[in-house]
């Protein structure tokens, strides 16, 4: 019999010294009134203040999971009917519904489980503990949410939906048992599956989506690659429907507080699986994430108003992982796609409420940092000369409509203000160092239809546009030399088709070449100045000894260092060191390393205005006079020779 003549309540355990209530629970959960015993222990545990009530609550707990749902009959398994995980009954009364009740039990018990585990006097006896009891736990859960999927099932999805993401949002919080989720058979596997269940049956599921990519993220966080293989097991279909949900948010029929759903499964699937990646940008990913970028934009008075800022922080966030994510994969290709879809009327209408004056939210800093990067990797494809033209005219574009009112609404030296100015600097310099390369000579090239040298800027005006390599000067001649233009073509075509990332064309690689050399040798007497000031304020380093000149032009604006030799030499291994050195004509003993992206790749240059070192002494820091056979003398700038990846 029950100590208590009604089902007792939360009231009526606090009557009860404290070191009663679990001795009392327990008696209820093995023998008398398991399922509201259960609710009240849950009620108990939430205002816990003891780690070693939390040990003994879930021992409790454990005590319905203590056999595998594999033990239950098959018989008996058919018969269970979820609906009553959600709507328990007030007594204790078990001979009418059995197998409701001991699912009720179930349900109640990882409820418990869960509360355990978010709960903020968690130690590490009870990590320990959850450490031990995770493979029936996962049973349990994996039990319960296969009952909701199979079909024909009658039950009420929601208790069950939200009790499996919610349990496992607890158990991968920090410190918890997140390490033992990820190492466990099949652990990742089936969280990546229920994920992308969801996502199938309502991507704009806020309540259960938010709690599966919290749980996705921590998983990622801790096992990349386990992760990635989960990842590369997904149906390619899911692409699609992820990218008719962002077509959806483009056009206005979801609501900006669901936008960053989508955006947050695309960030993931294209980052790690590069089969997703090539899906997404074959359904014109890029373009699509660039409009729901204005929509954002366009909400934002509206988003302060409803006090929704969080949901849009993470939806720009996911915007600007998205984009800088492909840029740096796919290189300037993507760079171009991107500018052509308004991506800088929207980063400069963002401007004001992301870095303005009297906005003081920690949670933007990550975003500014993000925003920051994407206009870095923007600004660093502008070596290239099919993605300089775009950019010139995005930026005249912003003139126009006079950026300079949004960029002067946040302080004066800010790095958004510094950011801006600069890449402004950066791309008119790089187009008055565009005139010099038309009239450069060495940049002179040939149409394959009339055989006639390039001798004006409007010669090679058309490009092929299936292969993006060969140039034309008319429409005629691109006809003409069609027989023989016809496989190379093709060959090319078919590569882009493939998801590979496309070389660079003739004129982009010329003018990247060009364009190195023209920034070292502009250098010149800046270097010479810095070189000063750095041996002035670090009189420790010997004056003979050789300083690099490190040149960036991966960031907005370029950045000019001094280096140290051996910090330069930490940029590559000693094979990329010997193969990547030219020279160049300037001041004696000034050495320059350049760094840049090709094809989603960061590259360098290594030059020098005094003669290659070669053989194993590139290692080493050459002395000033060093006269070793095999030197050769100072010459004009070589061929450039091509970056290879950083190490």
């Amino acid at each position: 019999m029950s100590p208590f003549r009604k089902p007792p309540s939360l009231d009526d355990f606090k009557r009860l010294p404290r070191y009663k209530l679990l001795p009392k629970i327990k008696l209820m959960v093995e023998k008398e009134d398991p399922p509201q015993a259960l609710l009240l222990l849950n009620q108990i545990i939430s205002t816990s203040e003891s780690a070693d009530e939390l040990l003994k609550a879930l021992s409790i707990l454990m005590h319905h999971l203590r056999y595998s749902p594999s033990e239950i009959p098959r018989e008996k398994l058919k018969e269970l009917n979820v609906f009553v995980l959600t709507h328990i009954p007030a007594s204790g009364d078990a001979g009418d519904h059995p197998d409701r009740l001991y699912l009720a039990q179930i349900y109640r018990s990882l409820e418990g489980i869960g509360q355990i585990a978010e709960h903020k006097l968690f130690t590490k006896r009870v990590q320990a503990a959850l450490r031990e009891k995770w493979p029936r736990i996962f049973e349990w859960l994996s039990f319960l949410l296969d009952i909701i999927s199979q079909p024909g099932s009658v039950c009420d999805f929601g208790g069950i939906q939200r009790l499996g993401p919610a349990v496992m949002d607890a158990l991968t919080l920090p410190g918890r048992i997140v390490d033992v989720i990820c190492t466990f058979p099949n652990g990742i596997p089936w969280v990546v599956g229920w994920w992308i269940r969801i996502g199938e049956s309502d991507i704009f599921n806020v309540e259960l989506i938010d709690k599966w990519q919290d749980v996705v993220f921590r998983l990622v966080e801790h096992s990349p690659t386990s992760f990635t293989d989960a990842i590369n097991a997904i149906d390619l279909k899911f692409a699609s429907l992820v990218m008719q949900a962002l077509f959806t948010c483009s056009q206005s029929a979801a609501h900006f507080t669901k936008f960053h759903l989508p955006l947050e499964y695309l960030i993931i699937l294209a980052y790690y699986s590069p089969k997703f990646r090539v899906a997404f940008l074959s359904l014109d990913s890029i373009h699509w994430v660039s409009v729901l970028f204005q929509r954002v934009v366009s909400s934002v008075p509206q988003m302060h108003r409803s006090q929704n800022l969080l949901t849009m922080y993470r939806c720009l966030d996911a915007v600007f992982q998205y984009l800088i994510e492909t840029f740096r994969v796919r290189g300037h290709t993507a760079v171009i796609e991107a500018l052509k879809t308004r991506l800088f009327w929207s980063m400069i209408h963002s401007i004001p409420w992301l870095f303005g004056h009297g906005i003081r939210d920690p949670r933007l800093e990550t975003l500014r940092q993000h925003y920051s990067g994407l206009l870095d990797v923007i600004g660093c494809h502008a070596i290239y000369h099919s993605v300089l033209k775009v950019l010139a005219v995005s930026v005249r574009k912003m003139e126009g409509q006079e950026y300079e009112r949004y960029i002067e609404q946040v302080p004066s030296g800010s790095d958004a203000h510094r950011r801006w100015y600069g890449l402004k600097r950066d791309v008119e310099e790089f187009m008055q160092l565009r005139e010099d390369w038309k009239q450069d000579p060495i940049q002179s090239q040939t149409c394959p239809g009339c055989i006639e040298s390039d001798e004006s800027d409007h010669c090679l005006r058309y490009r092929c546009s299936q292969c993006l390599q060969m140039y034309y000067c008319s429409k005629r001649c691109q006809k003409k030399d069609w027989k023989n233009h016809r496989a190379f073509c093709k060959k090319l075509y078919d590569v882009r088709a493939s998801g590979a990332i496309p070389p660079l064309d003739a004129l982009d690689q010329s003018f990247k070449d060009f364009l190195i050399d023209r920034v070292i040798r502009r250098s010149f007497d800046k270097a010479t100045k810095l070189e000063e000031s750095y041996r002035v304020a670090n009189p420790s380093y010997p004056s003979n000894q050789l300083l690099v000149h490190a040149l960036q032009l991966e960031s907005v604006p370029i950045r000019h260092n001094v280096i140290t030799f051996k910090e330069a030499q930490a940029f590559v291994t000693p094979e990329q060191w010997d193969n990547r050195l030219v020279t160049v004509t300037g001041p004696k003993d000034q050495w320059y390393l350049v760094t840049y992206r090709e094809r989603g790749q960061k590259m360098l240059k290594l030059t020098c205005s005094r003669p290659k070192i070669t053989g194993d002494s590139s290692r080493r820091e050459p002395a000033q006079n060093d006269t070793r056979p095999g030197l050769e003398a100072n010459s004009r700038l070589p061929v450039v020779v091509e970056g290879g990846s950083c190490a």
